[in-house]
């Protein structure tokens, strides 16, 4: 083993909630107190940057991969950090669009691990969360990006005070974490507003954004919405991307270009002009060509994206309803005969909801899981969607490369077959996919740097006494 696959274990090792699948969200165990210590501890490396912070239930990592390429393209050193990743590690932490390299990820675990292990009940996405502020921090960026991992109050991320905020679409998500309602997510959501930043709000439904009305008021935090103070228009939509308009206070940007595929990558698209609007206000140089130029440089593999033709396979990342119904619509765009759905998720996530929406058409549905520890047996996926589909023909296979061999077998050279429901399956087809077609992907593609998966691992839960904070001195209201 190397010493980067030490590291990585070691980081894993500790209480990692996103492989868990009851866990209760709660400040006991998503602990905002014990962050706070631990960057104090670290000598508070998140304070060194302009920070834009993004939530949201859906497109938060595509709009932060937009923002970030688009301060790239004004000459900013930018960082951009996200979660889970496809392939590496490594994706989660980025410097001017460069994944960290290994050496860095070792260095900086060996530095911090002192402050780690003076600090009982430390999580996994806690010490990810400090590593990347410390390696921004040491390389001296100008900006940087942070997409929340989960909900917003209580995420780990919460600890900046950014210079712009922004929520994406709200949709039920997580709701065994975050609660049953649109309002409980919003709550959630909502918590990453913070007393005078302005915040971009993409289009909510409304009780959503009664919430995040009511929190901005509560903090004094400006608001910006799209389809009021910002709109766009739609130009064009192709299986290659999409190309808009944008309109906001005092600005206009006209045939913007994304290489994403789907409509509702322009209001993504359109939230990322905001927040680079939203900067330039605040002193940053970032002209019209760098917006331009971002958006068309933008990367975010594993969402809509096309990796043969003949047959169509199609990877999506989608993990609710509203997802699901977003790629259904989306897919319109593809051509093709019979549909075939390789599908895996945990069994947390949605299934009705996504089934209901993309289990119809399919002339097949082919059942598996992925590497993930939480991702649900075969068998207990197929029972629920056959109690939804009772007239779909319904397959079953143990791992996604054995499932893409059987819809390759089932599909036509006219038919589609989408990969989706979690993106842990993503990133296995799009492995499959390149060890069948070494020359699939460019070799910067984030499939050549992918790394074992412990998937044996199921991390060993502390009792709850370890998991609060128990310094007396940690006093910061959540």
């Amino acid at each position: 083993m190397t010493e980067y696959a030490q590291t990585l274990q070691a980081i894993f090792e500790y209480v990692d909630f996103s492989r868990t699948r009851q866990t209760p969200y709660n400040a006991d165990t998503y602990n905002l107190l014990r962050m706070y210590e631990l960057c104090r501890r670290l000598g508070d490396p998140q304070v060194d940057a302009a920070t834009l912070h993004i939530a949201g239930s859906k497109g938060k990592g595509s709009t932060s991969a937009m923002i970030a390429a688009i301060l790239q393209a004004a000459g900013l050193r930018t960082g951009l950090y996200t979660s889970p990743h496809l392939h590496t590690f490594r994706e989660r932490i980025r410097l001017d669009g460069v994944l960290i390299s290994q050496e860095e990820v070792v260095r900086l675990w060996r530095e911090m691990y002192p402050t780690v292990r003076s600090l009982p009940g430390t999580t996994t996405f806690e010490i990810i969360t400090a590593l990347a502020f410390i390696y921004f921090s040491q390389q001296q960026v100008d900006c940087t990006v942070l997409e929340v991992g989960l909900g917003g109050r209580l995420d780990a991320t919460n600890v900046v005070t950014p210079c712009v905020c922004a929520i994406t679409p709200l949709s039920l998500e997580h709701t065994n974490l975050l609660g049953p309602t649109l309002r409980h997510i919003a709550h959630e959501k909502a918590g990453i507003l913070k007393p005078g930043v302005p915040a971009i709000i993409a289009p909510q439904q409304a009780e959503a954004m009664a919430v995040i009305r009511q929190r901005a008021k509560q903090v004094a935090a400006p608001l910006q919405r799209l389809g009021r103070e910002w709109r766009w228009r739609v130009r064009q939509t192709t299986t290659a991307g999409v190309y808009f308009d944008v309109i906001g206070p005092g600005v206009r940007y006209d045939d913007l270009y994304l290489p994403l595929v789907g409509a509702h990558q322009a209001v993504n698209g359109t939230l990322a002009v905001a927040l680079a609007h939203a900067m330039q206000i605040q002193g940053y140089d970032i002209p019209p060509a760098a917006v331009c130029a971002g958006l068309r440089q933008t990367r975010w593999p594993g969402r809509l994206e096309c990796l043969n033709t003949s047959p169509l396979i199609i990877t999506d990342s989608a993990h609710n309803r509203h997802s699901a119904e977003t790629l259904h619509a989306a897919l319109q765009l593809f051509p093709h005969r019979r549909r075939f759905l390789l599908f895996g998720a945990s069994a947390d996530k949605d299934i009705h909801g996504m089934m209901e929406a993309l289990g119809p058409e399919a002339a097949g549905i082919i059942i598996t899981r992925s590497f993930h520890p939480r991702a649900a047996a075969p068998e207990e996926l197929a029972a629920i969607v056959r109690h939804i589909l009772p007239d779909r023909p319904i397959y079953t296979a143990p791992d996604t490369p054995s499932a893409l061999q059987k819809a390759l077998s089932l599909a036509a050279a006219d038919d589609l077959i989408l990969v989706t429901g979690s993106v842990f399956v993503v990133a296995d087809a799009r492995q499959s996919w390149l060890a069948l077609h070494p020359d699939a992907f460019p070799a910067d593609d984030w499939a050549h740097f992918a790394e074992p998966i412990d998937g044996d691992f199921t991390p060993m839960l502390p009792g709850p006494e370890a998991l609060r904070t128990h310094p007396a001195t940690l006093a910061v209201a959540v």
